[in-house]
C-alpha cells in the first residue's frame, strides 16, 4: 500500500513516534506541533501532484483532498472507498457528514454481502469471516447513514469492512464512531477518512502476516480515523484536523463515559489518543 495524502501521512507519523521516554505533557506538545506543521504543508499545496480520477473531481466527500493509493475506487452517493484488491480490504473510506445528514430512521438490517462491483478473486466473501474470530469491522459505520435505507445498505458491503478483533470493534472503535457522530451534530461539517494499516513495531508499512478465509483476507495491525472539523463559528477557515490510530488488539480498553467528548472542545489533545496507547 502507499499513502501519498498528507492526512494519511500524518497518521503514519503519529503511529511511529517513540513515546516511552517522554512525559504525557511533552508528547502532547510534540504532537500538537507536528499536526500544525503538517497542516501548514497541506495549506501550501503539499501532495498536489496526486492525480484525482476524473469522476471524483468536485466530489463532496473529497473536498479537502484525494488521498490516492494503490487501490480500486468505488463510488456511491454516501461515501468513497479505496479498495485494496490485493489484500481484499479497504485502504481508506471517505465521507462527509453534517448534522442534517445524520438525521433519519432507517433501521439496521445487517445485510452483509460481497461487493458485486469487485471481481470474485479480489473481494471478501461472507464465508471468509465465518469461524475466523474476527468481526466484520465497518469503515463507514452503519449508524452514520440512517438517512435512507439505501445509504444504510451500502455500508454492509464487505468492500467497506476489514477484519477487526471483537475487543476493538465492540469497545473503543464503537465509542470513537459514537464521538464522531456527536461531533458532526455540533459542527458545520466534518470529513472523515477511515482505513486500515499493516505496520511493524516502528510504524513502517509491511506486508500482512495474518489472513482469514479461503480468499486470504489480510488482517490489519491497526485502524485509523482522520477527521477534518469545520466549526459553525468559523466556517470560512480551514478545518481543524484530528488523527486517531487504534491497534487491532486482542484485549479491550475502556474509558470513562465523562471523558468521551471533552477533547473535541478546542484542543488537539484528541490526536494522541490511540497513537500513544493512552486509556481514555
Amino acid at each position: 500500500m502507499r499513502f501519498p495524502s498528507l492526512f494519511l501521512t500524518c497518521v503514519l507519523w503519529l503511529g511511529a513516534l517513540p513515546v516511552s521516554a517522554q512525559s504525557l505533557e511533552d508528547r502532547v506538545a510534540s504532537l500538537e506541533t507536528q499536526v500544525a506543521d503538517l497542516w501548514q504543508l497541506y495549506d501550501h499545496g503539499y501532495g498536489s501532484g496526486t492525480a484525482v480520477p476524473a469522476d471524483l473531481v468536485g466530489n463532496e466527500h473529497l473536498q479537502w483532498g484525494y488521498p490516492g493509493g494503490d487501490c480500486v475506487v468505488l463510488i456511491n452517493d454516501w461515501f468513497i472507498t479505496c479498495h485494496d484488491n490485493a489484500h481484499r480490504v479497504p485502504e481508506w473510506v471517505s465521507y462527509h457528514l453534517t448534522a442534517e445528514s445524520l438525521s433519519g430512521d432507517a433501521e439496521r438490517t445487517d445485510n452483509f454481502r460481497p461487493d458485486p462491483d469487485l471481481p470474485e478473486r479480489h473481494r471478501a466473501e461472507l464465508a471468509d469471516y465465518v469461524g475466523s474470530g474476527y468481526d466484520r469491522g465497518h469503515m463507514a459505520p452503519a449508524a452514520a447513514f440512517r438517512r435512507s435505507e439505501e445509504a444504510m445498505s451500502e455500508t454492509f458491503k464487505l468492500s467497506n469492512m476489514a477484519p477487526q478483533t471483537p475487543s476493538l470493534n465492540r469497545v473503543m472503535w464503537r465509542l470513537l464512531e459514537d464521538d464522531v457522530r456527536e461531533l458532526a451534530s455540533k459542527s458545520a461539517n466534518i470529513w472523515v477518512f477511515t482505513g486500515s494499516l499493516i505496520v511493524d513495531e516502528a510504524g513502517a508499512l509491511v506486508e500482512p502476516s495474518t489472513f482469514i478465509g479461503a480468499n486470504q483476507i489480510a488482517v490489519p495491525t491497526h485502524f485509523y480515523k482522520v477527521i477534518l472539523v469545520e466549526s459553525r463559528d468559523t466556517a470560512e477557515s480551514a478545518p481543524l484536523p484530528y488523527a486517531f490510530i487504534m491497534p487491532n488488539q486482542a484485549t479491550p480498553q475502556y474509558r470513562s463515559q465523562t471523558q468521551r467528548i471533552a477533547f473535541f472542545a478546542g484542543t488537539t489533545l484528541g490526536v494522541i489518543v490511540a497513537a500513544l496507547g493512552i486509556s481514555w
